[in-house]
């Protein structure tokens, strides 16, 4: 049984409200262009803001957070490991992110941070 493909709210989308972004691929060429306005979780939940609908994602996996010019990426107690290029996050700790691989249970995703932004 294939992985089904990660459902995103669709806000009304405007600066203002939502001044931050992020881009997840998915392995399958996939795109997810995520705005935010100050954090977003992904997880299993439907009503996550990135929803992943994959048995081995927790209902609440991780959040991103942006703050202060920085990407974060905050596990939220997962069974299956929050790892970021590779390294796992511990159960609710925050972790500074850039462009790189994200994995969640065993969801893969290639994260796109736009760098000017976030200098800016």
């Amino acid at each position: 049984k294939s992985a089904a493909a990660p459902a995103v709210r669709k806000p009304v989308i405007n600066e203002a409200s939502y001044p931050h972004r992020i881009l997840f691929m998915a392995p399958n060429g996939a795109r997810y262009d995520i705005p935010f306005k100050d954090a977003f979780t992904i997880g299993r939940n439907p009503r996550s803001d990135f929803y992943v609908k994959n048995g081995t994602v927790g209902g609440a996996h991780c959040r991103v957070i942006y703050k202060d010019g920085i990407y974060l990426l905050q596990d939220l107690g997962s069974e299956g490991g929050t790892f970021f290029d590779g390294n796992r996050i511990p159960p609710n700790t925050i972790q500074e992110i850039r462009t790189g691989v994200l994995q969640i249970g065993k969801v893969t995703l290639f994260v796109t941070i736009d760098e000017e932004q976030a200098a800016g």
